[in-house]
């Protein structure tokens, strides 16, 4: 059956992390039914019997974790996640041929591929590689930076190549936007979108994160809230746009750009999504780390419970029994947490 973009109300980026693919696998079927997940294709966790972190292990991580659903395929432009490998299926050469070939002989059928810009816009190497995707794949998506100027020389190339836009996802993506900023992101974000709506593409999504580096920029150093700023680009651009098939966009409550440094010193930290907020918790060790943290987000006046693996954890650490004590853990349990409720708000609609 041919896929239908239109099924979709929440599109969600996903870096192939451990801990994002591990909070990603314990959604549960209500909140898969109408989300269109991107996977951004990192390197696979490095250790001695896989000293690259060899690409092909990632992949079948993510076979395993999707199954037979429909997911965007992207790959990592972030340093610190790319190898030799990524790298290599990133190389413009012969309009993205070492890319076009990776999704038609290593990924399945039931992804919507990517497909690759260049700066400046090679117009005719962007042409082969639009008509090599569509040729083997139900649809195709194309995802623009809002700092990209030829969006509109990408439009015309797939109505050139396709005809008709209903099977091409198009993804206008902001990256970090603080709270404060959402409104300059917003207007641009509709600016982009604008030129769109006679090519009247299948879907349509802002993607964004307010998801900070460190919490303790917009909060405190043992509780803050925070306004989840993608929400309001979301609704905004929504608002605006009915002739289009508009749904809402994020990264999944995670910081979009690349981290510099390492972490040593680590502070034991629970997160709480909301449907457009976020508070956390941040206690020390020696003052109750987890299970303290767990305690206080479910007495806060603002926990709504949900029914997920992610609440899980909280309330079994709550209880003095915590699943996982590792940042990784607990990034799992809040984009769990935040993947479910986005899914129920959008669907809700």
């Amino acid at each position: 059956m041919a896929l239908d973009l239109k099924r979709y109300d929440y599109v969600p980026s996903i870096r192939t992390r451990a801990a994002e693919l591990k909070g990603w696998e314990q959604l549960r079927r209500m909140a898969l039914k109408r989300t269109l997940p991107i996977m951004e294709i990192t390197q696979s966790r490095r250790s001695k019997k896989n000293p690259t972190g060899a690409v092909s292990k990632t992949i079948q991580e993510l076979s395993q974790i999707l199954e037979d659903s429909a997911f965007v395929a992207d790959l990592t432009t972030l340093d610190r996640y790319k190898n030799p490998e990524i790298e290599h299926l990133l190389d413009p050469e012969d309009g993205f041929k070492e890319w076009v070939e990776f999704v038609n002989s290593s990924l399945p059928p039931t992804c919507i591929p990517a497909v690759h810009l260049t700066v400046p816009l090679d117009v005719p190497a962007l042409r082969r590689q639009i008509s090599a995707l569509r040729s083997s794949h139900d649809a195709i998506a194309v995802r623009f930076p809002t700092s990209f100027r030829e969006h509109k020389t990408v439009m015309q190339s797939l109505v050139d190549e396709l005809g008709e836009l209903s099977r091409v996802a198009v993804l206008i993506d902001a990256g970090y936007v603080a709270p404060k900023n959402a409104a300059v992101a917003g207007e641009r974000v509709c600016e982009m979108i604008a030129e769109w709506v006679d090519a009247s593409p299948g879907l349509v999504a802002p993607l964004s994160s307010s998801f900070p580096s460190s919490v303790v920029q917009l909060g405190g150093d043992d509780y803050g809230k925070f306004s989840l700023s993608e929400v309001d680009v979301s609704k905004r651009v929504k608002s605006e746009f009915d002739r289009l098939r508009v749904v809402h966009g994020d990264y999944a409550a995670i910081h979009p750009l690349d981290f510099v440094g390492t972490v040593t010193n680590w502070v034991p930290r629970v997160d709480v999504p909301l449907e457009s907020d976020l508070y956390y918790y941040r206690y020390r060790r020696e003052e109750g780390g987890y299970e303290r943290c767990a305690r206080k987000a479910l007495e806060d006046a603002d926990y709504a419970p949900l029914e997920c693996w992610g609440c899980d954890n909280i309330r079994e650490a709550a209880a003095g029994k915590p699943q996982g004590r590792s940042p990784a853990h607990w990034i799992a349990v809040r984009l769990n947490i935040h993947v479910t409720r986005q899914a129920a708000r959008t669907s809700a609609r």
